[in-house]
């Protein structure tokens, strides 16, 4: 692949003609290759609701360019940006061997609890779901307590960025939740009790 050896993640509208719409982009993605990559990017594109029309690949050994032709389904919100924050960090970011042929991704913090509490709502456990995988947290635990219309609702999460328990990502979980929950909901993380460092890592769940 030559000069293209450099790790990138390129979202690009294509022209709308006869086969193309609006939403469609092409998508590029040049990386060392890895085990299991191509598994973590068609994740993503589920996740996000990417249909894929049309893909080129070329490999040479030991790098990887991927094109994609790709569209959204009907009635999914684009999220262009953040898809590409989410392809770039699927991919190994470096060519050593060892880390490629067994790139899984490691969480080495140490487990929080996030309290939500308030009126509950159709949906909420999806959007609370949807709220961790956008602020890039691993779900591996949850306790869920709903009296009448109230919920007070825990979970044991780690977190994937490695910065809690800093004040600055605390309010960026927080208002990820409270953002797709709405203001009157209340949000608290603390750090988890020393027996819940037992719960295994890099699971996540997602709860619809």
């Amino acid at each position: 692949l030559g000069g293209l050896q450099a790790l990138f993640v390129r979202v690009c509208r294509v022209p709308v003609d006869g086969t193309a719409s609006s939403s469609d982009r092409e998508i590029v993605i040049s990386a060392p290759d890895a085990t299991g990559l191509g598994v973590d990017i068609t994740r993503v594109f589920l996740d996000f609701g990417v249909t894929v029309k049309d893909c080129d690949l070329m490999v040479d050994g030991g790098w990887v360019l991927l094109v994609f032709r790709v569209s959204l389904e009907r009635d999914t919100p684009a999220r262009w940006g953040l898809l590409k924050q989410k392809l770039y960090s699927v991919c190994p970011k470096d060519i050593d061997k060892l880390h490629v042929l067994s790139h899984i991704p490691k969480v080495d913090s140490a487990p929080f609890i996030v309290t939500i509490s308030g009126t509950d709502f159709h949906g909420m456990l999806h959007q609370i779901a949807h709220a961790f995988w956008e602020a890039d947290c691993s779900l591996c635990k949850a306790h869920v307590s709903t009296e009448g219309n109230v919920v007070t609702d825990t979970f044991w999460i780690y977190d994937n960025k490695g910065r809690l328990p800093h004040s600055s990502r605390r309010t960026d979980i927080s208002n990820r939740l409270i953002g797709l929950l709405g203001s009157d909901v209340g949000c608290e993380i603390s750090p988890a009790p020393r027996a819940a460092h037992v719960v295994p890592k890099n699971i996540s769940a997602v709860l619809e």
